[in-house]
C-alpha cells in the first residue's frame, strides 16, 4: 500500500500567491507575490487560509483516489472521511464566489 504523503496546491486566482500543504493543510511551500504584502494582514491572512484549505481538501481527494485505486472499500473509505470529488467541487465555487 502507497503511503507517501500526498502535497496539495493552490494558487489565487491571479497567481500572486501559490501554497503546497499536506492533507492537514499545514504550508510546506508558499510564494507570495510583493504586491499581496500591500493588503492589510488580515485580507492576506485570509487569502493565505482559504487556499490553504482548499489545498488541503485536493490533497485528501487524492489520498481517497489513491486508496480506492489500491482496492480499499468504500466503506472503509467512507469512515476515514477524506474529502470527495464533490468536496473539492464545493471548495472550487466557493473561492470563485470570494472572488
Amino acid at each position: 500500500m502507497d503511503t507517501r504523503p500526498v502535497a496539495g496546491q493552490a494558487a489565487s486566482r491571479d497567481g500572486s500567491i501559490t501554497v503546497r500543504t499536506t492533507e492537514q493543510g499545514i504550508p510546506t511551500e508558499l510564494h507570495i507575490d510583493p504586491s499581496e504584502m500591500q493588503r492589510p494582514p488580515e485580507v492576506l491572512a485570509r487569502r493565505l487560509t482559504d487556499l490553504c484549505k482548499q489545498a488541503a481538501v485536493r490533497a485528501g481527494y487524492e489520498r481517497r483516489r489513491q486508496l480506492a485505486e489500491q482496492g480499499v472499500d468504500p466503506t472503509v473509505l467512507s469512515y476515514l472521511q477524506l474529502p470527495t470529488l464533490a468536496d473539492v467541487q464545493a471548495i472550487e465555487v466557493s473561492e470563485d464566489e470570494d472572488a
